[in-house]
Order: C-alpha cells, then structure tokens, then sequence
C-alpha cells in the first residue's frame, strides 16, 4: 500500500512539471513574439530562450509563481546589457 501512495504521488508531481512546461513554453512563445515586437534582434532573442527557459525551471522547482512580466524584464535585462557591452 505505501508502495502504491508514493507512486500515485510521483504521479502527481510529475503530471504537475508537464503542466508547468507547457505553461513555460506558452509564455516563451509570447516572450519571443513580444521581443520581437519590440525590435530585438531575433538572433539576440534565441540565443537567451534557453537562459529564460531555465530561469523559469529554476522558478518552478523552488516552488515560485512564474510570469510572464517577471520573465519578460530579465529577458530585456539580458538583451539590454548584452547590448550595452557591443556598443562600448
């Protein structure tokens, strides 16, 4: 029986990280088409989708609510800076 209750809540968590990566994957879809609206480069933009992706990996294993907004400013913070340091 205990075997049993610890799979069913293997089960869970594992149904609830599926549920998280599609959700992390809709808000990079937004983020991407949102930066892009924004005038980034899209070379700029997918070089930091795998950064954000884990970001929002690292987010959701702390157990922390993940936003677009959030994600949204750290995307524009990495793109911003990595963009200060060509120009200087």
């Amino acid at each position: 029986k205990f075997k049993n209750e610890i799979h069913r809540n293997n089960m869970i968590s594992h149904d609830e990280i599926l549920n998280k990566n599609t959700e992390i994957n809709g808000i990079l879809e937004d983020l991407q088409l949102t930066l892009q609206s924004l005038n980034y480069r899209n070379k700029d933009i997918k070089s930091i989708l795998p950064i954000l992706d884990k970001k929002a990996y690292e987010f959701t294993k702390k157990g922390e609510n993940i936003s677009f907004e959030n994600l949204l400013k750290l995307a524009m913070n990495y793109l911003d800076n990595d963009i200060s340091k060509i120009v200087s």
